[in-house]
């Protein structure tokens, strides 16, 4: 089967991208309260997006499995279903866990995940650490990972521009202040989900639908490159759940800090 057209220049990215959408449309159709032609045209436009993953790239499955996952976890904990939210929490743990071991040629999904794109992705990821390693305060530069990559991982085949992994992208390039920065912004905006779950006594089912699709990005980031088309989304979300707990705040806690 021939690969649809897309506009992000590589099947990997598109399948990407309709993963982050089936995640978010698919938490707006099961958990909202919308009337019934929107929720038909939701569950119309994930089919069109699976299928368009399972034509491009397995990749999409990954990030929208993970993404409506945690909408689902939100949801079972905001409805006082709290064994049922513990134990799919639980077992989301689990697969991620099983799912990082199949990476690296482990467990028993190793033989599933590890195929020859991730086998080639363990070597980027190494050569990345070693760039980490060894020049840890600076990095190697920014669009510097093709010069040093065989330099910092010397006697591998092959030729690479990027780590396919944000984070260590970004660690190889800037060093660990830029790391520990990235990590930073993207721990502070983990720390906006928990205090708006927290602190809303109902459920949100728009907040749960960004969460959805902030979670299948940072799925993606982990195996993937900072493709421009995907990072915008990945920033923007990342921009907007940190924005969403601050305007929800009470007003009070708000003018306490204004004060102090």
């Amino acid at each position: 089967v021939n690969a649809p057209i897309g506009t992000f220049g590589n099947p990997n990215f598109q399948s990407a991208f309709m993963g982050i959408s089936a995640a978010t449309a698919l938490t707006l159709a099961v958990f909202s309260s919308l009337k019934i032609y929107y929720k038909v045209a939701l569950v119309v436009l994930v089919t069109i997006a699976i299928y368009n993953v399972s034509v491009s790239s397995q990749q999409g499955y990954l990030n929208f499995v993970a993404g409506f996952a945690t909408a689902a976890i939100i949801y079972l904990f905001k409805q006082k279903k709290v064994v049922l939210g513990w134990a799919a929490l639980a077992l989301f743990g689990f697969a991620v866990i099983l799912f990082l071991l199949g990476i690296l040629d482990k467990g028993p999904l190793a033989q599933i995940i590890f195929k020859s794109s991730l086998q080639a992705r363990n070597s980027y990821w190494r050569g990345a650490m070693n760039m980490i390693f060894d020049h840890p305060f600076f990095g190697i530069g920014m669009d510097g990972f093709g010069d040093w990559y065989r330099r910092s991982w010397p006697g591998v085949s092959g030729v690479t521009d990027t780590a396919h992994n944000v984070p260590l992208d970004i660690g190889a390039s800037g060093g660990l202040p830029l790391l520990f920065l990235h990590l930073v912004i993207i721990g502070l905006a983990l720390l906006s989900i928990i205090k708006v779950i927290k602190r809303k006594g109902e459920f949100d089912v728009y907040f749960a639908a960004i969460v959805a699709a902030w979670v299948a990005y940072q799925a993606q980031s982990l195996i993937s490159i900072n493709q421009l088309g995907l990072g915008v989304w990945g920033w923007s979300l990342t921009g907007l759940i940190i924005g969403y707990e601050i305007n929800n705040r009470n007003p009070k806690q708000v003018e306490d800090q204004k004060m102090t």
